[in-house]
């Protein structure tokens, strides 16, 4: 076999710079070095590395468009070349290991027993072995060879911290700490340790360490940030959340809903508005990003529900009262779906409606006997966010549901004055069908609620409290 690296401390430049790219968590920047790599290689057998680190990072973004590329291109140079062929053929077989193409992988890897010494088919092999759980890993080869290529010396590394074995990774981690001894790779093993023990102090320091040794790493970021939050030190975990704007934080859930979270406890703490905000646009982004990729949304979503809740509960009730007119399709849909579906709402009410305020959601029905409409009312809602602008609605309030009564109450009261339609303020409230209702028309409503509900029922006893208030 030829040798790939001059001894086992040399590391050739254009490798490196690629490592050191993708030890900062700067995959597509890594990517376009080893093209640029592979093209002006001068060092021998440095293109096989690159197409090693290829591989990798194609896998760990699922890239099959690149891994079936990578497969057609290694066969190519297997085709043209004697002294690599083997090593071809093994970088072949793992694009298929990869691809979870085992029954490939495994025929190419019986082809080529003869080629014992090549690093690439014993790690593939390596590989196979770990899928039989009645086996035992060997990872003795790894010494045997004086490439050192960082990509297989990680990847079992990490697999042996991963099954607790981590005295094992530890010891392969050394077989590279002179040649990568800046990638930390055992700091980064013994981070994974700390963590899966739960020592929270020793996590977040070494998350730190290595967040300062690679500030464009997010994974550090969001190490750090899971340890401030499980040391209740929120603002410290999205001070460290933060920094990861403009690395992967838009795109990436698991950053996205710690960040979340750690506002939705800040909120619960000082009830900042600011606070509230920055949850509720990170845990929406996540809830949208999750759903383009196909991930469960449950933890965001759950998170968000906390959120409203908290927001609900700490707004005071105005004693300003508000009647919105549903279509026949959105009144069935509150009446009819489950509560917590219905339980927090965004409904334009022309910008004047505040926190605090009540809204009786109501719908239009069937003419009375003096040829009136009656109005039935659905629902009752809190207003718990100023309006907020929406370039379709204007204004719109963030609602959350106090009571969905088991009927839907026939209330005698009735629009006076223009029609919604006959308004030309585009900020008047009644261009939404929305009307303000006074004392009078309040003191109606709760007649009628106590009349078709009873007096004892809850909406009933609420809202007498409030016109007794």
């Amino acid at each position: 076999m030829s040798t790939i690296l001059k001894s086992s401390n040399f590391v050739d430049p254009q490798y490196l710079t690629c490592l050191r790219s993708y030890w900062n968590g700067q995959i597509e920047t890594s990517k376009k070095q080893i093209v640029k790599g592979i093209s002006s290689a001068k060092n021998p057998g440095v293109d096989l590395l690159l197409y090693r680190l290829w591989i990798e990072l194609a896998a760990q973004e699922r890239d099959s468009t690149t891994l079936n590329m990578l497969k057609a291109h290694l066969n190519k140079l297997a085709d043209e070349s004697e002294d690599y062929k083997s090593i071809y053929y093994s970088l072949i077989a793992l694009v298929h290991f990869e691809l979870d193409e085992i029954e490939a992988a495994e025929l190419m890897i019986n082809s080529l027993d003869a080629e014992k010494h090549n690093l690439y088919f014993c790690e593939l092999r390596f590989w196979l072995t770990t899928r039989d759980l009645e086996q035992n890993p060997d990872e003795s080869w790894l010494f045997q060879f004086k490439t050192i290529d960082y990509v297989v010396i990680e990847k079992v590394a990490r697999y042996f911290a991963t099954n607790s074995a981590y005295d094992r990774s530890l010891g392969v981690c050394h077989a590279a700490e002179k040649a990568y001894a800046k990638s930390h790779l055992d700091k980064q093993i013994q981070l994974q340790l700390i963590m899966k023990l739960g020592c929270w102090k020793d996590a977040l320091e070494a998350s730190d360490f290595l967040h300062k040794k690679f500030p464009q790493n997010p994974s550090f970021l969001l190490d750090a940030g899971y340890a401030s939050f499980q040391l209740k030190k929120y603002k410290d975990a999205v001070d460290y959340l933060e920094m990861g704007k403009g690395v992967s934080y838009e795109q990436d859930p698991d950053i996205l809903n710690l960040l979340g979270h750690s506002y939705v406890e800040l909120f619960k703490q000082s009830h900042k508005e600011s606070y509230f905000k920055k949850a509720s646009k990170a845990l929406e982004t996540s809830i949208d990003v999750s759903r383009e990729m196909g991930l469960p949304i449950e933890y965001p979503s759950n998170q968000k529900m906390r959120l409203l809740k908290m927001k609900g509960h700490n707004v005071e009730i105005t004693g300003r009262f508000w009647l919105a007119k549903l279509n026949a399709q959105s009144f069935a849909q509150i009446r009819t779906k489950g509560e917590s579906d219905v339980r927090y709402l965004r409904k334009p009410l022309g910008g004047q409606a505040q926190p605090g305020d009540l809204c009786f959601f109501v719908y239009e029905d069937k003419v009375d006997r003096d040829g009136r409409k009656v109005w039935r009312l659905g629902a009752l809602y809190k207003v718990i966010e100023k309006p907020e602008w929406d370039p379709i609605h204007r204004y719109q309030n963030l609602l959350s549901l106090q009571f969905l009564p088991e009927i839907a109450v026939s209330l005698d009261i009735h629009e006076e004055g223009r029609k919604a339609g006959a308004v030309h303020n585009p900020e008047d409230p009644r261009r939404f069908d929305v009307f303000e209702i006074d004392q009078s028309g309040f003191d109606v409503i709760i007649d009628n609620v106590c009349e078709a509900l009873g007096e004892d029922d809850q909406l009933s006893r609420t809202l007498t409290q409030l016109r007794s208030a």
